[in-house]
C-alpha cells in the first residue's frame, strides 16, 4: 500500500515498506494539501469549507457551456478523411483480443475504483487537483484530472488503441503534433496574426461551447539572439558568480573565456550563450542537411533555397520565422 502510495512506479525490485516508499508517500501528501487559497479578490481563505467553495466556483465557471452556435459552418470545413473500408472497420464491434489487450496495456497497481464492478457508475469519477507550480496559491495553480472507474478506462484505452491505427489517415502531415487540450499556433510576432489568432480561438468557443482559459497561455518570440545581448548576459552570470549586486562591484579573479571553458581543460565549465546560440543553430542545420524527407526539412527547402542545398543557401532577405 505504501509503495502504491508513493507512486513510485519505475522501481521494480527490492522490499516494499522501506523509509523510501514511506518519505515518498508522505512527501506526495504534504505537496498534494491545500491548506489555503486566494480568491479572485485576492483575500486568502484557510479551512476545507472556504477553500471547496472557491475551488468549485472558479472551476465550474471554466467548464460551463457557452451554449455552441454555427455548428454547421464550421464543422462543414472539415474534409472526409476515411475511406468507406476504414468507417466500416471504426463501426464494428470491439473483440474479446483488443479488450484484452488494452488491459495489459495498464499498470497493474491501477485499483478497480469506488464502484468496483457495477455498470450503472461507469461513467462516475472522482475530480482530483495537481499543482502546477511549487507553492499554488489560487485556483489557476492547479490542472484538474478525472480518476475514471477502471471499467471506462478499458473502454476508453480500447478505443485509443483501435485510433492509433488511422491516425495516419487523418491527421495531416503538417501537423505533426496529435495533442490532446493543448494547441501550438506558429505566427509572426504582429497585431494582424495575433488579431487573427484570438478570433481563432473565439470560433473555437462559440461552436464548441467550451471557454478557453487565457491565463494559461503563453506567447513567446524566438529568433538567433544578437552578439551584444549574448554578452550582457554573460556579464550578470559572471556578476552573480563573484557576487556583485547593485553598484557594488567584486573582483572578478578569471575572465569569462576562462569561466567558459570546459573542465577537462582547467575551465570553470560555465556555458557561452553565444556559443551555446551558435551550436543549436548547428544542430538545425545539421537535421536540414542529414533528414531530407523530414516536414521541417521540406518546409525551408521551398522556403528557402528551393533550387540548391543549404550549404550553397545564400542568406537572402526575408529570414526564418521558425
Amino acid at each position: 500500500m505504501w509503495r502504491q502510495r508513493s507512486r513510485v512506479v519505475w522501481l521494480k525490485q527490492g522490499d516494499r515498506n522501506t523509509n523510501y516508499f514511506h518519505g515518498k508517500a508522505s512527501q506526495r501528501r504534504n505537496n498534494n494539501s491545500i491548506n489555503k487559497l486566494k480568491d479572485d479578490m485576492g483575500c486568502w481563505w484557510s479551512g476545507d469549507i472556504h477553500c471547496e467553495m472557491i475551488l468549485v466556483k472558479y472551476f465550474a465557471n471554466i467548464f460551463t457551456t457557452y451554449s455552441p452556435i454555427n455548428i454547421p459552418e464550421v464543422c462543414s470545413v472539415i474534409q472526409d478523411k476515411l475511406s468507406l473500408n476504414l468507417v466500416s472497420w471504426c463501426e464494428a464491434e470491439f473483440t474479446a483480443l483488443e479488450v484484452k489487450e488494452a488491459i495489459s496495456q495498464m499498470h497493474p497497481l491501477k485499483a478497480l475504483g469506488l464502484y468496483g464492478k457495477d455498470p450503472s457508475a461507469i461513467s462516475n469519477t472522482f475530480v482530483t487537483l495537481i499543482p502546477m507550480c511549487k507553492n499554488p496559491k489560487t485556483p489557476k495553480d492547479f490542472q484538474p484530472i478525472s480518476l475514471c472507474n477502471m471499467v471506462i478506462k478499458i473502454v476508453t484505452k480500447t478505443i485509443a488503441n483501435r485510433v492509433k491505427v488511422i491516425l495516419h489517415e487523418i491527421i495531416d502531415e503538417e501537423q505533426s503534433l496529435f495533442v490532446q487540450d493543448d494547441s501550438l499556433f506558429f505566427v509572426r510576432a504582429g497585431e494582424n496574426e495575433v488579431d487573427c489568432v484570438m478570433n481563432v480561438i473565439r470560433v473555437y468557443q462559440e461552436s464548441s461551447g467550451q471557454g478557453v482559459n487565457l491565463e494559461k497561455y503563453e506567447a513567446s518570440f524566438s529568433q538567433m539572439i544578437p552578439v551584444g545581448v549574448c554578452h550582457e548576459i554573460e556579464s550578470m552570470l559572471a556578476k552573480l558568480w563573484w557576487g556583485s549586486k547593485n553598484r557594488e562591484r567584486k573582483i572578478h579573479w578569471l575572465g569569462w573565456d576562462k569561466m567558459a571553458t570546459s573542465k577537462g581543460v582547467r575551465g570553470m565549465g560555465f556555458r557561452g550563450i553565444g556559443n551555446f546560440d551558435t551550436s543549436l543553430l548547428g544542430k538545425h542545420f545539421w537535421r536540414l542537411l542529414s533528414n531530407d524527407n523530414s516536414l521541417f526539412s521540406k518546409v525551408f527547402n521551398s522556403r528557402y533555397y528551393p533550387k540548391c542545398s543549404i550549404i550553397e543557401a545564400p542568406v537572402g532577405f526575408n529570414p526564418s520565422y521558425a
